[in-house]
């Protein structure tokens, strides 16, 4: 049974807070290769390869939520990640079943564990949710899951020239195990920002010297709103920095209609 009054109480705290301090203004609405995940944590002066199996692909658009979901690409992509957590040295940080069951049951669970962390952060269903406050807003929910030694701090790759090896040292966590990361991705159209998306990172590769790319589950992945889709991760190599707003991802075009540039404007990494 959904505790509706909560999260609505919760919207409301979460609404009314203000975290000034990663300096990112946009609201984010979310839109939607697959290959063998093999682990890796290799790092060194010439390159890196940063790579975390397991981590859900979790649907955001099911019948289960408000407005199906499609404005819940923040507390989805959070999700993600913290069902990775819960299964590695954080038990109970959060509930339900993220991947691969169909049951009506599953979906409404997940579904309301998904509602829970929109709550604290204030996730709009007819508008999305302001990354200002996702760190606030996780760290928040950490305490209330009793685990406050966990932290949530964003990091802007706007104006970063050396994004793919930053990326690599936020996600090198301490004993081979990869630090969480969300990904806050913005829109572009004719020199202007029209949207942004938020998605789970689950790996980066690259040369110091050269070329490099991200991985990442994206929330909107399919039109199922009674069904959750396979794993499906997306690889996009970096390309030119546009000042302000991060690197071009290449090749993914602009989510829920096409003729955009999507560029990665910043991380928030969870450790």
């Amino acid at each position: 049974m959904r505790k509706k009054n909560r999260v609505r109480q919760l919207m409301a705290v979460a609404t009314a807070a203000v975290a000034t301090a990663s300096g990112v203004s946009v609201m984010v609405a979310s839109p939607a290769s697959a290959a063998e995940c093999e682990a890796s944590a290799s790092q060194n002066s010439t390159g890196w390869n940063l790579a975390t199996c397991d981590i859900p692909d979790i649907d955001q658009l099911r019948d289960a939520l408000p407005r199906q979901g499609v404005d819940y690409c923040a507390p989805v992509a959070a999700a993600n990640a913290l069902f990775w957590l819960d299964k590695h040295g954080y038990p109970n940080l959060i509930e339900g079943e993220p991947q691969g069951v169909n049951t009506t049951a599953d979906r409404h669970q997940t579904a309301d564990a998904i509602e829970t962390i929109a709550a604290y952060m204030g996730t709009n269903p007819n508008g999305g949710t302001n990354v200002d406050i996702m760190p606030f807003a996780l760290e928040t929910y950490f305490q209330s899951r009793g685990y406050g030694s966990l932290s949530a701090e964003y990091t802007s790759l706007a104006n970063d020239v050396q994004p793919g090896r930053t990326l690599s040292n936020l996600l090198a966590g301490s004993n081979g195990q990869q630090n969480m990361a969300i990904a806050i991705l913005t829109k572009w159209k004719d020199g202007v920002k029209v949207g942004g998306h938020v998605v789970a990172l689950t790996g980066t590769k690259g040369l110091t010297n050269g070329s490099s790319n991200v991985t990442f589950h994206d929330p909107e992945s399919d039109d199922l709103i009674n069904q959750q889709s396979p794993v499906d991760p997306r690889t996009h190599a970096l390309g030119p920095l546009r000042v302000n707003a991060g690197p071009l991802l290449i090749g993914m075009k602009g989510f829920r209609d096409t003729g955009d540039t999507v560029h990665l404007q910043g991380v928030i990494v969870i450790k």
